[in-house]
């Protein structure tokens, strides 16, 4: 499976792009990455949700996007996308 970061345009996601095996995998990196990604303070990721998008004609993904809750947070935020279902 492929995942990669929402970034402000294709391009700049595209760059960041990787491949997880599992779901846990996945978690592991999110979590590095949002640890300390909310105004300096430490957050750690609560939930992840996993949902059918769309399709991406122009990278040929089945696009499904990765959102996340970190703690004190009530709202989830746009993590990133996968080129599928993670299981």
């Amino acid at each position: 499976m492929l995942y990669r970061d929402h970034r402000g345009s294709l391009a700049k996601s595209m760059e960041t792009v990787r491949e997880v095996n599992s779901f846990n995998e996945l978690k592991e990196y999110l979590e590095k990455e949002w640890e300390n990604s909310y105004k300096g303070i430490h957050k750690t990721v609560e939930e992840i949700k996993i949902e059918p998008y769309s399709y991406d004609k122009r990278i040929d993904w089945n696009t499904y996007i990765v959102t996340i809750r970190v703690t004190g947070e009530d709202n989830f935020w746009v993590a990133g996308f996968t080129n599928g279902m993670i299981e």
